[in-house]
């Protein structure tokens, strides 16, 4: 074997998985769906409709129960957002049913 005319990907493990990742995809979806759900958060200058779409994406893929989609919902909407939905008295965010036509990467 020549060390000269070889794939990138052959000295660096992380740059394998990738290239595994990117040819057959994860090795564990319903995994990284949850790792993504828990880890996902509002950004400070995004808005709640942008959120709820991404939100309801990932809790797609998982067979979570209401109770834990909730708290994972709260845990990841920005401080502002939530005082201001529970100030008003228009909408309530927690979006019971996942948004129609809206298609998930």
């Amino acid at each position: 074997m020549d060390p000269n005319n070889t794939a990138h990907w052959m000295w660096d493990f992380r740059v394998f998985i990738n290239e595994l990742e990117i040819n057959f995809g994860p090795h564990d979806p319903v995994g990284d769906a949850e790792k993504a759900l828990t880890d996902f958060t509002m950004k400070d200058n995004s808005r709640i409709l942008k959120y709820n779409v991404e939100f309801w994406c990932l809790a797609s893929k998982l067979d979570w129960n209401e109770s834990a989609l909730r708290a994972c919902y709260y845990r990841g909407v920005t401080a502002s957002t939530l005082y201001r939905s529970l100030t008003r008295r228009k909408t309530d965010y927690t979006c019971r049913t996942p948004i129609q036509g809206t298609r998930c990467r």
